[in-house]
């Protein structure tokens, strides 16, 4: 008599027992100053690389703007009086008191 074993149903010539490996939590080293301060020095070296790119960006816009090659000729400037000039100051900045000078 044969019995016929269904499908699930565990054999016990082929069934292999599987080694139970313990899980183990990772934990990570406290980050001491020591890190941290490579950190920081990591970051101090990037924003410098970045400053240092924006500084040559500048100073080539800078000697294109002073090179550029404009020229102020045939403008008449109109001459200044240093008096006028300072009471105009003062009356814009009395305008509101209802004062003048």
């Amino acid at each position: 008599m044969s019995e016929e074993k269904g499908e699930g149903a565990p054999d016990s010539k082929d069934s292999v027992e599987q080694p139970v490996v313990p899980v183990v939590p990772v934990v990570e080293p406290p980050i001491n100053s020591i890190d941290r301060a490579n950190e920081a020095v990591d970051r101090m070296k990037a924003e410098n690389d970045r400053a240092e790119a924006l500084l040559v960006r500048q100073e080539a816009l800078r000697s294109e703007e002073i090179l550029g090659g404009q020229a102020d000729a045939g403008q008449v400037v109109p001459p200044v009086d240093p008096e006028q000039a300072q009471k105009d100051r003062v009356n814009k900045m009395l305008e509101g008191t209802g004062r003048s000078i």
